[in-house]
């Protein structure tokens, strides 16, 4: 049974009511940090704070939540991913110390650079281009430094379950539904282990047999 519960799963799948939320948030954190740096772009450090607001709200997203190339999903709700958050917070925050520091600078050095920084090319100046793009560096860098943090967690702690297992400390509850049951897994102090849905009937035949038998009577009475 205990092979059966981590052979290898499929890659996530992301339907198409969670794609259109994640969008829509996304539209909404777009909006909003454009309409931040409306209100607060001509203060001192009006740009910075306006970055780090709209970094924090995409880094949320992106870090829990599924996106082309990165499907996993991270619930808040886990307990192995909450013992994760003051690492993710120590990491987001040294990496909005940087980008705060390294925007202060660059705009520091702005009036000292050459003409060339300043030229449109079409598409915008080196100078927009250079600070935008080191941002984006940053971002995607903590993303996948942060869900390879809770990636590994949630193998850690699947790798504590085996061990777990193996010692005759664990308890399993099953919850079967007819096709189908829930497998819960908790440790002897409470601590949710795992909890997942298996298939107890192979694909083709029917969930619930004695139902699946009864219908097929009634449909061969012979004064039907």
């Amino acid at each position: 049974m205990f092979e059966q519960l981590y052979e290898p799963q499929k890659k996530p799948q992301v339907s198409t009511a969670m794609t259109l939320g994640i969008l829509a948030a996304y539209l909404v954190g777009a909006f909003g940090g454009f309409c931040l740096f409306i209100i607060l772009g001509d203060r001192t450090f009006g740009i910075q704070i306006v970055t780090a607001i709209t970094y924090t709200y995409f880094a949320f997203w992106y870090v829990f939540f599924p996106t082309r190339g990165l499907l996993e999903k991270y619930s808040l709700r886990n307990k192995t991913v909450q013992q994760q958050i003051p690492s993710l917070l120590a990491i987001h925050i040294a990496f909005l110390i940087m980008i705060f520091l390294g925007q202060t600078i660059w705009f520091a050095i702005k009036p000292h650079l050459s003409r060339y920084w300043a030229t449109d090319r079409g598409a915008g100046t080196p100078y927009a281009w250079v600070m935008i793009g080191s941002s984006v560096v940053f971002f995607f860098t903590q993303v996948l430094i942060s869900r390879r943090i809770l990636s590994r967690s949630g193998d850690e702690a699947r790798s504590g379950y085996l061990r777990i297992m193996s010692k005759k400390d664990g308890i399993i509850g099953v919850s079967d539904h007819g096709g189908w049951a829930v497998l819960v897994t908790v440790a002897r102090d409470g601590t949710l282990l795992d909890r997942r849905r298996v298939e107890l009937v192979g694909e083709g035949l029917p969930k619930l047999p004695h139902h699946s038998e009864g219908q097929r009577l009634r449909s061969r009475r012979p004064w039907s």
